[in-house]
């Protein structure tokens, strides 16, 4: 198996890696002495999916031929109909579900800038992994294996989350002001894993 990152909670020291030969990393512990801010923590199951671009295709009439429409400048152009897959569909309102469930009662918008404090995109492990003992023995026992294959971190994974919880968490997702402690990693319980902090004037 490729050689991964491991990451140890709550450590300065290295550990041996399970896989001889890889890379050992230590790392601090992040802790966040924010207080007297209304924060949410939230654990959503089932394995991560990002959200694609919206697709389009060109609309047809009931003789199979596309249709035309008239642009704000007069030119023609053929008629698109946009649409998102069914299955990106689907886990967004598993996410909205999700979320709304574990919010506290009486729940309100937040409106002001928020800090996502802890943000684990947990994927389950692969075949080849769940063959090695010792590496499912170091991930049950709280070790982090990065992930660094699809889907993307930074765009799709990211974007799937934050648009499920505008309208339900908050008002929008450009109230993100800081991010911290994001991870793509395998774990024996997939899901998100998230913390924010709602820094209300």
């Amino acid at each position: 198996m490729k050689a991964d990152l491991f990451l140890r909670k709550a450590a300065y020291e290295t550990r041996p890696h399970p896989i001889k030969g890889s890379p050992e990393i230590g790392i601090p512990p992040i802790v966040y002495e924010i207080t007297g801010y209304p924060h949410l923590s939230l654990f959503i199951p089932g394995t991560p999916r990002s959200k694609q671009s919206v697709r389009m295709k060109v609309v047809t009439d009931k003789n199979g031929l596309p249709v035309k429409e008239l642009t704000s400048s007069g030119k023609t152009r053929y008629k698109l109909h946009k649409f998102q897959d069914q299955k990106v569909e689907n886990y967004e309102l598993w996410l909205k579900w999700n979320i709304v469930a574990q919010r506290p009662p009486g729940w309100k918008l937040w409106t002001d800038p928020i800090f996502v404090t802890k943000l684990h995109f947990i994927f389950p492990p692969t075949k080849s992994m769940l063959q090695n003992k010792e590496l499912i023995e170091y991930i049950s026992m709280g070790g982090e294996v990065l992930k660094e294959t699809k889907p993307d971190l930074p765009d799709n994974l990211n974007k799937s989350f934050f648009d499920a919880m505008a309208g339900i968490v908050y008002v929008n997702d450009a109230q993100i002001a800081a991010m911290d402690n994001v991870r793509k990693i395998y774990g024996l319980q997939p899901g998100i894993e998230a913390e924010l902090i709602h820094i209300n004037k």
